[in-house]
C-alpha cells in the first residue's frame, strides 16, 4: 500500500489535485509502459518504475 500512496501524492505534486492523481493512476495508459496504467504496474511489481517516470517527467523528460 505504501507504494500506491507515495505514487499518488508524488502525482498530485505534479497535477495539482488528489482526485486528478487518482484518476491518472488508475486510467491514464503510459506509452513507454506498454500503454498499462500505473495502477497496473503497482499490481505487477513495478511501483519503483512508476516513481523514476514521475521523476522523469517532473524533470522535463518525455512520458
Amino acid at each position: 500500500m505504501s507504494h500506491i500512496v507515495r505514487i499518488i501524492a508524488r502525482a498530485a505534486e505534479m497535477l495539482g489535485d488528489d482526485a486528478r492523481a487518482i484518476a491518472w493512476f488508475r486510467f491514464q495508459p503510459l506509452a513507454g509502459f506498454e500503454w498499462k496504467t500505473a495502477e497496473d504496474l503497482v499490481a505487477s511489481g513495478e511501483a519503483e518504475a512508476v516513481l523514476r517516470h514521475l521523476d522523469t517527467l517532473d524533470h522535463g523528460g518525455l512520458a
